[in-house]
């Protein structure tokens, strides 16, 4: 007998558990009667990760070449709570040493965020001198959601809205400098050949939902509270 216990019935269960049931119907996910989200989760909540939420614009730099965000001065932060945020896709390595974002007067004094690829290692140091070497192995055409925080003389560092680094150190040296993506020129080249996208910087150390929420979701600017910059 089948699986309604009548002789001779060959019913089986569906993939739900329904006695002769067709299973699964068309459009939906699951036996609960939910659907794909956009990232193609079922009941998902829409937050997909692994690339930028819009990249159709993403800023293209390749070696030798670097943008310029302008003063830090003007972002008003100083040496309180900070949070910058922006996706990252490194196309190719040239030298060792590959500057991701960079505030710089002159060498030897300024600050850098920087990946080295002979030891696998990001660099933080907001003091140019005292740096932090932070075990992560990054790998080319493979994007990632850096945020760099600092909250109550504590700086963290997040990739892909997962804490790597949290300790106390000096504030940004020289914080009315200009701060530079990709690089720069003067004496030395540690250039990085890199996508960039969805860059945000604030004047308040956000939350972990926050930066969840920023990897996947377009602001609206005017709605956001301590939004300094949005590229």
């Amino acid at each position: 007998s089948g699986c309604d216990n009548t002789c001779g019935s060959t019913l089986e269960n569906d993939e739900c558990g329904v006695c002769g049931g067709s299973g699964i119907p068309e459009g939906e996910c699951d036996c609960d009667g939910n659907v794909l989200d956009e990232c193609g989760e079922c009941d998902g909540n829409n937050l997909c990760f692994g690339n930028p939420a819009f990249n159709e614009y993403s800023l293209d730099i390749t070696d030798g070449e670097y943008v310029d965000l302008g003063n830090i001065n003007d972002w008003s932060f100083g040496n309180n709570d900070f949070s910058i945020n922006y996706w990252v896709r490194f196309n190719a390595w040239s030298g060792d040493e590959h500057d991701i974002m960079i505030g710089r007067v002159v060498y030897g004094s300024g600050w850098y965020f920087k990946y080295q690829t002979d030891i696998n290692n990001l660099v933080w140091n907001p003091t140019w001198n005292e740096p932090a070497y932070i075990d992560f192995q990054i790998n080319l055409y493979e994007w990632y959601f850096f945020s760099i925080v600092q909250r109550d003389d504590i700086y963290e560092i997040w990739v892909n809205n997962e804490i790597i680094f949290e300790q106390n150190m000096q504030p940004l040296q020289s914080p009315n400098t200009s701060v530079k993506l990709g690089g720069v020129a003067d004496p030395y080249y540690d250039f990085t050949t890199a996508n960039y996208d969805d860059l945000t910087i604030w004047n308040r150390a956000i939350s972990e939902s926050k930066i969840y929420e920023l990897m996947a979701s377009q602001i609206i600017p005017e709605n956001e509270d301590g939004l300094l910059s949005y590229y």
